[in-house]
């Protein structure tokens, strides 16, 4: 019985659903017991209840189904693609990108392991150990990004084993399926720089020609950052979209 006591309890009662969500009790897809067990299990009203679910569900992170019950909601690759990826053509297209993996290697101690940066951005240790993906992405056949992408090891052991090629384009919805980890929000800092010479051999440009650095950190449900994200484009023919306000 997990009874709460403090107030308000529908928080207090949402927080436990996700802790519960993330632990893996309920897995992406699962439908919750029936809100009768539920506000019996946690000792609340079943007015309490569904306000922590309804707050859930507003938030996207949980599913009605009419007839059936509450389900933990689905991140298929359509909506993690069109969630968070914001680039658009100057016709106003969002285009589809592919992607093209270059390596995915762990990294672990003082020298590999997780950088200050990383770290930060992460809620790590310096050194603790973590998982970096390396790749570029292709959109109208042409290379326009260049991503830097860490996660904890500890949230996705494995990951550094699986070959390049069953590592999909959308990662979000494969984070899901694959780690039981939800990616809810991402925060992002967006500069302009100058071309690296890495990037300039990624991208076939020049070193030194501006573009684009967007820097993400993205939270699973619980708040929790999972993902640090460094991606340099091009811009030629393209803009940044963002959509503020509610």
């Amino acid at each position: 019985m997990r009874a709460l006591k403090s107030t308000p309890l529908y928080k207090q009662v949402k927080a436990s659903i996700l802790s519960r969500m993330a632990e893996g009790e309920w897995a992406p897809g699962t439908f919750l017991p029936c809100e009768t067990d539920l506000a019996k299990e946690y000792q609340v009203s079943h007015g309490t209840l569904r306000r922590a679910l309804d707050s859930l569900t507003r938030e996207h992170k949980l599913t009605r189904y009419q007839g059936k019950g509450t389900a933990v909601a689905l991140l298929d690759s359509d909506q993690a693609l069109f969630k968070f990826f914001q680039i658009h053509r100057e016709d106003g297209v969002c285009p589809l990108p592919t992607s093209m993996n270059i390596r995915v290697t762990r990294g672990s101690g003082e020298r590999d392991g997780a950088t200050a940066k990383e770290a930060d951005a992460l809620n790590m240790e310096v050194g603790d150990d973590v998982i970096r993906i390396r790749r570029i992405r292709i959109v109208d056949n042409l290379p326009l990004f260049n991503e830097y992408i860490t996660v904890p090891h500890r949230l996705f052991q494995g990951l550094e084993d699986e070959s390049l090629e069953s590592i999909p384009n959308t990662l979000y919805d494969y984070f899901q399926r694959k780690y039981n980890v939800t990616i809810s929000r991402a925060r992002e800092l967006v500069s302009a720089v100058e071309a690296s010479a890495e990037d300039a051999r990624r991208l076939s440009i020049e070193a030194g020609k501006p573009i684009l650095r967007v820097e993400r950190v993205a939270y699973d449900i619980t708040d929790r950052p999972v993902e640090h994200r460094i991606t340099h484009m091009l811009t030629q023919g393209y803009y940044y979209y963002a959509e503020l306000g509610g």
